[in-house]
């Protein structure tokens, strides 16, 4: 059965490795499989590793940890010139103080009437600001500044958080 299907670029130095992932709608890992494409510069090797299928945990058991996990991006989720302008400015001002976030900040993007639209930033499911956006520059470098001062200050107190618990 055909899942996806992919073109990657051939490389003249090193290896391409392409991870396929197969999870179910619990998200626990059911399959895995890995390629590696050796490039010798006369021919390209392919090399399969095993096939593994994970047998479903039961309720009792912990998900298992396969794969990988990326966070600290900036994800973009706009649709306007005016979210890609505020996107632009907030991401230049978070490039510039480097900052290092445990997990993914997104701006989303929802249109209103006319040219106003609001913006939401996110650290994981957290909202840290929304408001609403209008096409002047000046008004989207403050936004931009102010969501960067929140992001970091809520960055700031993951981080005093550390292993503490969180209670409900």
């Amino acid at each position: 059965m055909i899942l996806s299907s992919t073109t990657v670029n051939k490389s003249e130095e090193g290896t391409i490795t392409v991870i396929l992932l197969i999870f179910d709608e619990d998200d626990k890992p059911i399959g895995k499989d890995r390629i590696e494409l050796v490039n010798d510069l006369e021919s390209i090797k392919e090399v399969i590793t095993e096939e593994s299928i994970i047998a479903p945990a039961s309720k009792d058991e912990a998900k298992p940890q396969d794969g990988f996990q990326i966070n600290g991006l900036v994800i973009e989720n706009t649709m306007t010139k005016v979210g890609r302008d505020f996107f632009r400015n907030f991401y230049s001002e978070y490039f510039n103080k480097q900052i290092i976030s445990p997990k993914n900040i997104e701006i989303d993007e929802i249109p209103g009437r006319g040219r106003i639209t609001r913006i939401s930033v996110k650290v994981g499911q957290q909202v840290l600001i929304s408001f609403f956006a209008r096409p002047n520059k000046d008004y989207l470098k403050q936004m931009a500044s102010v969501s960067i001062q929140r992001t970091i200050a809520y960055i700031q107190q993951l981080e005093k958080q550390g292993n503490n618990f969180k209670y409900y």
